[in-house]
């Protein structure tokens, strides 16, 4: 797998958006074909060769999220990138015109010098000449009112300068700061999208686990009762027709009930459909797998009825929309009285 720095330079499809929507759908067509095989896998030619395409589509998919996660970084990288070559231009001409008005002010002050020599100069010439004439002396006093006027500009000029200069380095401080705060923001980007696409990754092989072991449960399951059933057509037939199933002969009366009937399965909900002193069959959301016990609780209220079974056979079908698990359970603790009692109460012969 490529570090996503390296998706990040190379070119990405503009239709990712559209593939990514088109294998998500995909990807809900598989698992809706996995499901009704798993539901019926009588019906299914090959659930291995759906466990595969299903495997296929799903990386397909995480690969196409991820890609599109690397377009949306990719584009916001260009944008700041756009921002941050105008931002270096306009540091490096700040720069230029830093190193002109310091050039310039080196020349002034050169030039200041020069002309501190003259007023000096001028100074000695006027002394000398004081005692000539007095047309000298306005002479001498206009060149040191503008060797003075000249003294007051240079210092204005030199005060602008620093102002300016001060400004120039602070404007370059906050053009560090910002680069740096984009830097921190594409590699933060950066980050979350490579997090995204582990994330996906791990999702899909998680989710191909999951079926794993379902078909391999259900496997498992069809293979004991094609046992069973093998079992019972070699054994000798009794003079009485056999069951229609595997399921084992019932020791006592069953009896159905004209509406449904709500019971407790280790506190889970379930239907209850027929009712013995011996056992029940029921129909519940959860998962009931063969030999194992489970508490059952009849009825409600202060006095509700509580037996011990067996789960003796369990298949999965489809029950008014939607995929519940049939059981047959046998019970291993009863009170017989209570049962009856319940029977008499809300059960018809069958």
């Amino acid at each position: 797998m490529r570090p996503p720095t390296d998706d990040l330079r190379r070119p990405l499809p503009g239709n990712a958006p559209r593939e990514l929507e088109a294998l998500r759908a995909a990807l809900d067509g598989r698992l809706t074909a996995l499901e009704t095989a798993l539901a019926d896998p009588a019906q299914s030619d090959s659930i291995e060769g759906l466990m595969i395409e299903l495997a296929r589509v799903a990386t397909a998919e995480a690969d196409a999220a991820a890609a599109r996660a690397c377009l949306d970084v990719q584009s916001k990288l260009q944008e700041q990138s756009a921002t941050l070559r105008e931002t270096e231009q306009a540091l490096q001409a700040e720069r230029a015109a830093t190193m002109t008005l310091r050039r310039d002010l080196d020349r002034l002050r050169s030039a200041f010098e020069a002309e501190c020599g003259s007023v000096t100069q001028l100074r000695r010439d006027l002394e000398g000449a004081r005692s000539a004439s007095r047309g000298d002396r306005d002479a001498a006093t206009h060149a040191a009112g503008a060797a003075a006027k000249f003294q007051e500009d240079f210092n204005a000029l030199q005060s602008a300068a620093t102002a300016r200069i001060a400004d120039l380095e602070e404007a370059s401080g906050r053009l560090t700061a910002e680069l740096e705060a984009v830097k921190h923001a594409a590699l933060a980007a950066e980050a979350e999208a490579r997090a995204r696409y582990d994330y996906a990754r791990d999702e899909a092989a998680r989710r191909i686990r999951d079926l794993e072991l379902e078909v391999e449960e259900r496997n498992r399951e069809v293979r004991k009762r094609g046992e069973r059933i093998a079992a019972l057509e070699a054994a000798p037939r009794p003079a009485a027709p056999p069951p229609s199933d595997d399921r084992p002969v019932r020791r006592a009366k069953r009896l159905a009930f004209p509406e449904a009937v709500q019971v407790s399965i280790d506190d889970g909900a379930a239907v209850l459909v027929d009712l013995s002193t011996c056992g029940a069959q029921v129909l519940s959301p959860r998962a009931l797998k063969p030999n194992r016990v489970m508490r059952v609780q009849l009825g409600g209220g202060e006095h509700p009825i509580v037996c011990n079974g067996s789960v003796i056979w369990a298949r999965l079908e489809p029950a008014d929309g939607s995929l519940m698990y049939r059981a047959g359970m046998a019970f291993t603790t009863v009170n017989e009285a209570e049962v009856l009692a319940f029977l008499t109460k809300h059960a018809v012969e069958q």
